[in-house]
């Protein structure tokens, strides 16, 4: 689905393949999307190396519908930025971007410069695009999550004060 939806794929069977693969290539992978049962590697161990050492955005994946919101919890804090139950729908593939911009938006630590840009409506989106370098992802999609991260960062505000 990933390949449909024009994401370049790098799969692997083997997370410590992986790992390594990771740490001798940091800044080619944008997003991982890794199962929640590993078979050679606990994926909470994954998920605590890939986010202290190489700090790419990581999405756990499980075909368990049952899930526990302790689990959920424990994958969040060990560094999952999301956890999606299986079949994962091709909209959820399409905005695996979101991932991304958020980290880089917390690396840059510009949030406030976000939310005085989110309201010129076809800059930033147009500039997304353009990092992100997606075919077909349009700028509608774009504002829309952009609209979506603004009113986080307003509620989370509004929330500490």
């Amino acid at each position: 689905m990933c390949v449909r939806c024009k994401y370049q794929v790098t799969t692997c069977c083997n997370a410590s393949f992986a790992l390594n693969l990771l740490k001798e290539t940091k800044n080619l992978y944008d997003v991982i999307l890794i199962e929640a049962q590993m078979t050679d590697m606990d994926s909470n161990n994954f998920l605590q190396h890939v986010a202290q050492q190489i700090k790419i955005p990581i999405i756990m994946m499980s075909v368990d519908q049952s899930t526990s919101p302790s689990l959920v919890m424990k994958a969040v804090e060990k560094g999952a930025c999301g956890y999606w139950i299986k079949p994962l729908s091709e909209g959820q593939i399409k905005n695996m971007w979101q991932h991304v911009v958020r980290k880089v938006l917390k690396e840059n630590n510009q949030n406030d410069h976000v939310l005085k840009t989110l309201n010129a409506k076809d800059e930033k989106p147009r500039k997304i695009i353009k990092l992100m370098n997606v075919p077909g992802l349009t700028r509608e999609q774009v504002a829309s999550h952009l609209q979506y991260f603004k009113h986080t960062l307003d509620y989370l505000r509004v929330g500490m004060t």
